[in-house]
């Protein structure tokens, strides 16, 4: 049996930490594309990123979902007639 190992990453995080940050990611990826994003922009401008993560965790992603706040919404283009 071959030991398992672990891949590199820029800094060791605690056991318990990584687990936590390993539930918290499964729950806001459940959120969809544009939670996910909008979370990364908080992240980017400065908010705490874990805090930041256990926020959204708690949010309802059924709700999101059933009102299409997980995804996007679809880009509009402007087609002018040619003369």
């Amino acid at each position: 049996m071959t030991p398992l190992r672990r891949r590199p990453t820029s800094a060791p995080l605690a056991s318990s930490t990584e687990l936590r940050l390993r539930c918290l990611a499964r729950r806001i990826h459940g959120l969809g594309e544009a939670p996910l994003f909008h979370l990364l922009t908080e992240i980017v401008a400065g908010t705490d990123p874990l805090a930041a993560c256990e926020r959204y965790a708690r949010l309802p992603a059924d709700l999101i979902k059933s009102y299409h706040g997980d995804q996007f919404p679809p880009a509009l283009m402007v087609i002018r007639k040619s003369s």
